[in-house]
């Protein structure tokens, strides 16, 4: 308990509770009970009693004006319609981030305004509380959709209540979870992504066609997403210092182009990687300009090369006897940070390769493989094993049983 002043002067009745003063630091504390009916305890950072008296008519004030529904005009929501307030927020997006994720969130916002139509009532930002996120949330189950749909549809939203919280449309995310709670999420455990293995890749170099194997040497070699690759340019490539350079530009037929992160990054070409690049060079005759995997040129360049190169990637799935579902793009980005960890690379030069500055997302990719947990497996030992002799089980069981025998019977005849 706080040591409290017992100086008639030093209590002090104020607006909605009582002011005391400490009686070491001298400093008044403000007892009053919350909205909740709990009294609390605040220092008003005072050590003159007309201070403390201030800040308690301010601090009883406040509660009052909150009771009442009287909020200040800075704290003032404009409580936009929801159909408004997304429309608004879907403009935001455009201009802002990619779009691919304005073509995602455009889709969640279809979503939820098909599900206002059949519920009249609720119109504007405000009214959107958890039991109404609960039944959106049942209704995109009850949709057909998936539990990871609906998490991903949750999460768009929580955006953009956040962007409504920013804008003063709307005063707390209905969409957010705590420890204890409702709770909205399913959270459901995501497949086990799969990495290549050694064996794996070597096959699908094999019988893959010989220019669908340049691509996919390329991505094992490099981390680099199929989009990435697609968009890839022999300026992008630095002949002299020896560099791959993944970077926003206007590429050679006239778009604008950036990586998924914004990030501009580099790569080291050396080995294997060094190999394919003077091979894909000598193939150029001397012409190196436009994309280093040419093909349709135009807006829908980066779709098509990604279809294309996953269907070719799919034929390999009986020669390489590899489950056609494992056989993804992607998973050669798996493959390449798996490699780096299997060779001793230090996480920082993973993190700047592939572009990503959380340590987490970089061990979101890697996982560790069967042959490699084995061989770290054979590489362990407990210490120095030669200190201690192979004896049978029995015989060093009774050896302990007979320490414990001759420490019960000193004890027993000490007492």
């Amino acid at each position: 308990m706080p040591s409290w002043s017992k100086n008639p002067r030093d209590r002090h009745p104020v607006g909605r509770g009582v002011l005391r003063k400490h009686i070491k630091g001298r400093a008044w504390y403000f007892h009053f009970k919350d909205e909740h009916g709990e009294w609390r305890s605040v220092s008003t950072g005072h050590r003159d009693k007309a201070g403390a008296v201030e800040f308690a008519t301010a601090k009883s004030l406040e509660m009052t004006r909150r009771e009442h529904g009287i909020v200040p005009d800075d704290a003032k929501i404009t409580n936009d319609t929801i159909v408004s307030a997304s429309d608004e927020w879907l403009g935001y997006v455009k201009k802002s981030l990619k779009p691919d994720t304005h073509k995602t969130y455009r889709s969640v916002i279809g979503n939820l305004q098909k599900f206002f139509n059949e519920r009249t009532r609720v119109r504007r930002l405000e009214q959107f509380d958890k039991t109404v996120a609960m039944a959106f949330r049942d209704w995109l189950i009850d949709g057909d959709r998936t539990k990871k749909t609906a998490d991903n549809n949750l999460i768009a939203l929580r955006a953009f209540f956040n962007w409504c919280i920013e804008l003063g449309k709307m005063r707390s995310n209905p969409i957010r979870e705590r420890k204890t709670g409702i709770r909205l999420f399913f959270n459901d455990d995501s497949k086990r992504r799969h990495a290549y293995t050694a064996d794996e890749y070597d096959a699908i170099v094999r019988h893959a066609q010989p220019d669908m194997t340049l691509r996919f040497r390329f991505l094992a070699n490099t981390g680099l997403r199929i989009g990435e690759l697609a968009a890839l340019e022999w300026a992008d490539v630095d002949l002299q210092g020896w560099w791959v350079h993944v970077r926003a530009k206007t590429t050679c037929d006239g778009f604008e182009w950036s990586p998924k992160d914004r990030t501009d990054r580099r790569i080291p070409i050396e080995g294997d990687l060094r190999e394919l690049v003077v091979n894909l060079k000598a193939a150029a005759n001397g012409l190196l300009a436009g994309y280093v995997f040419p093909g349709q040129e135009g807006q829908n360049r980066i779709k098509n090369f990604a279809r294309t190169t996953l269907n070719r990637l799919k034929d390999v799935s009986e020669p390489a006897g590899i489950d056609e579902a494992d056989l993804l793009l992607h998973n050669f980005r798996h493959y390449f940070v798996s490699q780096c960890a299997d060779c001793g690379i230090d996480m920082a030069c993973v993190m700047e390769w592939v572009g990503h500055d959380d340590l987490a997302m970089v061990l979101h990719y890697y996982r560790l493989r069967d042959e490699h947990a084995r061989a770290a497996m054979r590489r362990f030992t407990t210490g120095n094993s030669d200190r201690h002799e192979a004896r049978p089980l029995r015989q060093a069981v009774g050896h302990k049983l007979g320490q414990r025998f001759v420490s019960s019977t000193w004890r027993s005849n000490r007492s």
